[in-house]
């Protein structure tokens, strides 16, 4: 899922039109909407507590606007807490609304979340856990034990019922995140302020990109976005921080599950210098669902840039290109053009009539991995001299610390998903010719290497 899918918006309001506002500005650039208990009466009251008739009847037709503006993305937040039948019949009503999530109090007992989850039809069941607003000392007045150890307690019997996640806060995630057998629970956490935001009435929190490391998959975030000056923008921004933040630790992950992170061996590298890693990019583009999901947490870097097309290098870059301009344009709702270089010598050109949609259009430049910095400032001359302008650099792995001082005014920084810290040397200077470690043949250039010193000999 998209990072601004992990944002659930809370609808704490008893202003039903405020809520349909809410939905819909902010649908698109949050996922789901939490409906608490405030609004749950809310809606009872205005239906069968209005003056007359005819304001009953009006407020009917809003009730039933803001569940057709909402469109089934809802979070029902009833948290049930009663006994096993009710939270059962409870349940069935619940999913007559199509809702995405829905929560019962695991503090109710096992029967109850059982009855829960046998209800849930295709919706997502989570156990309430400790309330984010409860400190340590009253979670053990209530408990018997302070937060860590009864979400742990709580985690355990929402696995063996089969409940889907769990909501605890951030704090408690680093817990569950060092017991393996919880990993399959989706984490849901309020409790989450960017920083400089106040904490209001929770008590355990962390920022939204520290709760997405510490293993959270949806992030509860109301006052942050609706009191901003700009709610659109406040969510963008949020959703940008929960994307850098997953993408720094998943990306890692894949490149790690393919083994196309080599370490400790020799290695020559395509400058023709020498080093101990490796970072073998075609390990990874051989697996489509990892080249795919690499190329969703570029696109979201550039989500809140207006991007028009997205140009790479030919080969591995062309992979890149694609995917990073088809997952842009789900995000910005246009069409997000892909276009690539062609090699010429040891430079890159531009063929095939791409110039077109370069000139006066802005431009995302993409290759696959940074080291010297060579190909990626060959690729942002060409399109400047097709007249498109640079809004963006930004690559799978960064394993040579290439900055972007000399690539011209105003370019923007380098992003890289990896960075991989590599030691370079001149063959000349190399301590792992002196020390006569064998030359990696499988990987990077030490066949052609060994070719030319064969030649040269």
């Amino acid at each position: 899922m998209y990072a601004r899918e992990r944002i659930v918006f809370p609808l704490d309001t008893s202003d039903i039109r405020e809520a349909i506002a809410a939905v819909e500005k902010l649908k698109g650039v949050v996922g789901l909407f939490k409906i608490g208990l405030e609004l749950h009466h809310a809606i009872t009251a205005a239906l069968v507590a209005s003056d007359d008739e005819e304001e009953a009847y009006d407020n009917f037709k809003l009730v039933r606007k803001l569940f057709k503006v909402l469109d089934g993305n809802i979070f029902w937040d009833g948290k049930f807490d009663d006994i096993p039948n009710t939270v059962n019949n409870a349940s069935k009503q619940v999913m007559r609304m199509r809702v995405k999530m829905y929560n019962v109090h695991a503090s109710s007992g096992r029967e109850s979340v059982e009855k829960a989850v046998a209800r849930k039809g295709s919706a997502k069941v989570l156990g309430v856990t400790v309330l984010t607003s409860i400190t340590p000392e009253e979670c053990k007045s209530i408990f018997g034990e302070e937060p860590g150890a009864k979400v742990l307690q709580f985690a355990q019997m929402l696995i063996e019922v089969g409940a889907d996640g769990i909501i605890c806060s951030p704090k408690e995630l680093k817990f569950l995140a060092e017991h393996r057998e919880f990993d399959s629970l989706l984490k849901v956490t309020p409790g989450v302020r960017p920083f400089g935001v106040g904490v209001n009435d929770q008590k355990r929190v962390m920022t939204p990109g520290e709760a997405i490391r510490a293993g959270a998959d949806y992030l509860v975030i109301g006052r942050p976005i609706s009191a901003a000056e700009d709610p659109i923008y406040a969510a963008r921004k949020i959703a940008k921080e929960i994307a850098m933040a997953f993408a720094e630790k998943r990306a890692l992950e894949i490149f790690e599950e393919r083994k196309a992170i080599i370490k400790g061996s020799h290695l020559v590298y395509k400058s023709k210098k020498h080093g101990h890693d490796y970072v073998n990019k075609d390990e990874v583009f051989v697996d489509p669902e990892a080249t795919d999901e690499l190329c969703q947490f570029i696109a979201e870097q550039y989500q809140d840039i207006d991007v028009d097309v997205v140009i790479a290098p030919v080969e591995g870059g062309i992979n890149l290109s694609q995917g990073v301009a088809r997952h842009l344009t789900k995000l910005l709702g246009k069409t997000v053009y892909s276009v690539y270089a062609d090699k010429d010598g040891d430079g890159l050109v531009i063929r095939r009539g791409y110039g077109k949609y370069l000139k006066g259009k802005k431009v995302l430049v993409v290759d696959d991995v940074f080291t010297t910095g060579g190909s990626v400032k060959k690729l942002v001359d060409l399109v400047l001299l097709a007249g498109g302008i640079i809004v963006g650099i930004g690559g799978l792995c960064d394993r040579g610390n290439v900055k972007v001082v000399g690539f011209g005014e105003g370019m923007p920084e380098l992003y890289a998903l990896v960075t991989v810290e590599m030691i370079m040397y001149e063959p000349g200077d190399c301590p792992l010719c002196r020390d006569r470690v064998a030359i990696n043949v499988d990987v990077g250039h030490g066949k052609e290497f060994l070719e030319e010193q064969a030649t040269a000999s």
